[in-house]
């Protein structure tokens, strides 16, 4: 924190010159081509603060309100507003692909069937990562109604997990293969995967820079998404083993195993001294941990070396041990307030090596059903810290999460 406010401090003394540089100007008319070539269906990033930064950028560098490119940015930033009892609002954005895959995930899972989410598949736009790897295959999911840009590993793996789930043989079709592709081009050297990129590994000096309070000048590695990517490998993999016939082909199939290995090894060097793993977008361990171990189950059998075994064993049973101690003498679990959402993971981590059958397995699902209300969801008490979404800005948040 110290050489952060260091660096912001240092930007405050010599912004003055930096603005009387001979390069400012073609600088900021690279910055102004850069927002006006990524405008697209849902404008600038497909968030309202981006919109809405483009817009007093490009005002900021002489385009009139008047002008196109504003006009649409302000059209879209006029679809995030609503009005209630509460008075106006602002959503932050709009999040279609993930709450629409968790719930068909949920659905799916319980058997029911649902329609597939191949048409936001973004395969004609060569989005920034490009930049860095011409080679790296398009196919991943946004977020948004529309962010070409921008697909993410989160938003690439929940998809490709729906339509696999829905139709296995859609493993050998071109939208599936597209997919684990740009997941396995999207895996930084050292084994993880990030949300947006996949070479940010060195992060001290980026984030240093005087980027904005709270913010990260990059996009970080962590492990509960790793763990999520290895989750989805392992579900495709068991598909494709289980099904009698070849789903993946050999080569595709081997890369996907030895991604998962090495995401693995990393899993284990940055677990930390109780043996849990934090979480990208929540501030709760809870999440971290059970991302992780839910796709590490998937590969546990086939570790031979009896040394690497016991390793990898107590790499699951540390953590394991952890969670129990999470669930209070009624059931529920959580980090500080016990929550519907934080028993679930605490139950979905332990379901993932446990019998069905252990005793704090079936205490949670006891006290879900409990706290059932007499509407299709769960009762939610503020102060949980899972990050599922701003506030009321994010409008599903009270329904969504809860299904699966």
């Amino acid at each position: 924190m110290r050489s952060r406010r260091l660096a912001f401090c240092s930007a405050t003394l010599f912004e003055p010159g930096l603005r009387l540089m001979p390069t400012r100007s073609s600088a900021l008319a690279v910055c102004v081509r850069f927002i006006l070539d990524r405008l697209d269906d849902g404008r600038f990033g497909a968030f309202w603060a981006s919109n809405f930064g483009a817009v007093l950028a490009l005002h900021a560098e002489g385009f009139s309100f008047k002008h196109p490119a504003i006009t649409h940015l302000l059209e879209v930033i006029e679809k995030y507003r609503w009005e209630d009892e509460q008075g106006l609002q602002m959503q932050v954005t709009h999040g279609p692909v993930w709450d629409t895959g968790l719930m068909a995930l949920g659905l799916l899972e319980n058997g029911l069937q649902t329609e597939t989410m191949d048409h936001r598949q973004i395969l004609d736009v060569r989005g920034d990562f490009h930049k860095r790897d011409q080679t790296l295959a398009r196919g991943g999911w946004c977020y948004q109604d529309c962010d070409t840009y921008y697909p993410d590993n989160d938003d690439t793996l929940i998809p490709l997990l729906c339509i696999v789930m829905h139709m296995p043989e859609e493993l050998r079709s071109k939208s599936c293969i597209a997919a684990i592709e740009f997941l396995l081009g999207m895996q930084c050297s050292n084994g993880v995967w990030a949300c947006f990129d996949g070479w940010n590994i060195c992060n001290f000096w980026l984030n240093q820079k005087p980027f904005g309070q709270g913010n990260e000048f990059f996009d970080p590695s962590v492990p509960d998404i790793t763990g999520r990517v290895i989750e989805c490998y392992g579900i495709l993999l068991a598909k494709s083993d289980t099904s009698g016939k070849e789903l993946i082909n050999s080569d595709l199939y081997i890369r996907m195993k030895h991604a998962c290995h090495k995401a693995i090894r990393y899993l284990a060097s940055v677990q930390d001294a109780q043996g849990l793993w934090g979480s990208r977008w929540h501030v709760n361990y809870l999440n971290g941990t059970y991302s992780v171990l839910c796709g590490i189950k998937f590969f546990l059998h086939e570790i031979e070396d009896s040394l690497e075994a016991s390793f990898v064993e107590e790499m699951v049973q540390r953590p394991l041990t952890w969670v129990k101690t999470m669930q209070n003498k009624d059931g529920d679990a959580g980090r500080g307030d016990s929550t519907p959402t934080q028993t679930a993971w605490a139950i979905m981590t332990l379901l993932a090596h446990l019998p069905p059958e252990d005793h704090c397995i079936v205490q949670g699902v006891q006290y879900l059903v409990r706290t059932q209300t007499t509407g299709p969801s769960v009762s939610e008490e503020d102060g949980a810290g899972i990050g599922t979404g701003l506030g009321a800005t994010w409008r599903l948040r009270d329904y969504y999460h809860e299904i699966f």
